[in-house]
């Protein structure tokens, strides 16, 4: 479209977007729970002042099917002031991810509440606010955390963007003192459409945990490149691909090697956008892959996941 005719329509759209009131996402699937880990070795070597030692290590190896049911509710309500010249709009959120498996150790819930301002502009949106979410794993409160998070994307007119996201948590863990802590992640990325059937983009993340416990206390950089490709039949397909590296700060003094990781891996979902059961629902499938490469052979995993079932498209 000409310039002025596609400025005009993305003013629109920040409108409509702006006063969107109530909204709500579901997503309801089955989906792999337990180890879906295969260790290249249970065995371990650890140095007692000089003298090494192998142990074996008792890992829970069982796995079976659960449901998994993800979703948000979502509030903007535009407000009477603007922030660096944009206009703004209050929002909130309430989010839960539910994995209810038969055997109830696998049981893992995480609920999240967020409160803050969004502000539009011509080319850019950003969002600012505190951030509460808290994990229960069997039944039991494993992580509460509370952060600060900002966002922002930038867009052309020619169908690019730049995003990026900057959170700081305070982590408390009821389980053990050694995993509170803090925890600081960071995300920089671009994104481009083309013809209006797809897009392809690459993104940058670190992330900074810093809590007593060694095997939790780590610096980890990811680089992904992702895309997504409406195809013949009423399909969209959304694959990505990553590589990763782990960088453990205080490792134990026992380790005989270096327990740093550097995986890489991908995932890959379906959608079925032209087949709609209920109100608005249409199927979709996940497929994931990781493998994990550890200077410590025990340490050194693939793992592999799915996901089927329908989610919330209107």
């Amino acid at each position: 479209m000409p310039e002025p005719v596609r400025s005009k329509v993305l003013g629109l759209i920040r409108e409509i977007d702006a006063r969107r009131g109530f909204d709500w996402d579901l997503s309801l699937g089955l989906t792999d729970v337990g180890n879906q880990r295969d260790y290249d070795t249970d065995q371990i070597v650890l140095d007692f002042a000089g003298l090494n030692l192998p142990f074996r290590l008792n890992r829970e190896k069982s796995s079976e099917i659960g449901m998994r049911v993800t979703g948000a509710a979502n509030f903007r309500r535009p407000v009477n002031f603007k922030v660096f010249g944009a206009d703004a709009s209050a929002f909130a959120a309430f989010t839960f991810d539910i994995t209810e498996a038969r055997t109830s150790q696998y049981d893992d819930y995480v609920f999240g509440g967020r409160i803050g301002l969004r502000t539009v502009g011509p080319n850019t949106t950003a969002s600012f606010g505190p951030v509460v979410t808290s994990r229960l794993i069997g039944g039991n409160v494993y992580e509460n955390r509370v952060a600060l998070e900002a966002a922002f994307e930038r867009r052309s007119l020619q169908g690019g963007s730049i995003f990026g996201l900057l959170s700081g948590a305070k982590l408390h863990n009821p389980t053990s003192d050694l995993l509170d802590g803090y925890e600081t992640d960071a995300e920089i990325g671009f994104r481009r459409s083309f013809g209006g059937r797809g897009l392809i983009g690459i993104s940058v993340f670190f992330e900074d945990k810093s809590v007593d416990d060694t095997l939790e206390n780590f610096l980890r950089q990811r680089l992904t490149i992702f895309g997504r490709a409406d195809a013949r039949g009423g399909f969209t397909l959304r694959p990505s691909v990553y590589v990763e590296h782990k960088r453990f700060r205080t490792p134990s003094i026992l380790f005989t090697g270096d327990p740093d990781e550097t995986s890489w891996g991908g995932t890959f979902r379906i959608e079925k956008n032209d087949v709609f059961f209920g109100n608005g629902f249409s199927p979709f499938l996940l497929v994931t892959y990781q493998r994990t490469k550890s200077g410590i052979e025990a340490f050194s995993y693939t793992e592999t996941g799915f996901e089927l079932g329908l989610e919330r498209r209107f």
